[in-house]
């Protein structure tokens, strides 16, 4: 409901909703959710502190993106700002590291510090590496948001015989 994909109308109210009853039952990827939608005030009113708190629930390197932004744009904190983002590239986010590469490049922080997280983040993605995982990226599938556009989902079933959901099933924990 919160894109209006796979034929559903886009209805934000109705998607918070759901991520609502999914963190709940403990859902990371829906806390994070819950977290992006208080940021941006899609479907609900924006609320940063209460945004802040789902993120930190998630704890998933997408979250830690956020909170390092958030401490970095917000709060002006670039000691909090650059462990989020070291703790996420380490865990496979590519824009934790560039939010780290552009600090490096100011000066901000040391090429030490940056290289550190550049080995964290290559040794995650090397930890995650599957053929699965390869061939899902083949077909246009993006395992940070774990979503097909229609035209890939339907080449998928019809020229590979691949069904794209089960290719869900492989990710990585957080969006």
């Amino acid at each position: 409901y919160a894109n209006g994909r796979y034929g559903m109308d886009v209805d934000a109210t109705r998607a918070y909703g759901l991520w609502s009853s999914a963190a709940e039952g403990g859902s990371i990827e829906a806390e994070y959710w819950l977290g992006d939608a208080l940021m941006n005030g899609s479907g609900v009113g924006k609320d940063v502190d209460a945004a802040v708190s789902h993120f930190e629930a998630a704890g998933c390197e997408r979250s830690r993106f956020q909170l390092g932004r958030y401490e970095y744009n917000e709060k002006r904190n670039l000691a909090r700002a650059r462990l989020h983002w070291t703790i996420a590239a380490r865990m496979g986010d590519q824009d934790s590291l560039h939010s780290l590469g552009r600090l490096k490049n100011k000066g901000l922080i040391s090429k030490i510090g940056y290289e550190d997280a550049l080995a964290g983040y290559q040794n995650a993605l090397e930890e995650t590496r599957s053929e699965q995982r390869d061939r899902a990226r083949e077909y246009g599938f993006n395992p940070r948001d774990g979503i097909l556009n229609d035209d890939d989902y339907g080449r998928c079933l019809r020229e590979h015989g691949i069904d794209p959901m089960s290719l869900l099933r492989s990710r990585t924990h957080g969006p």
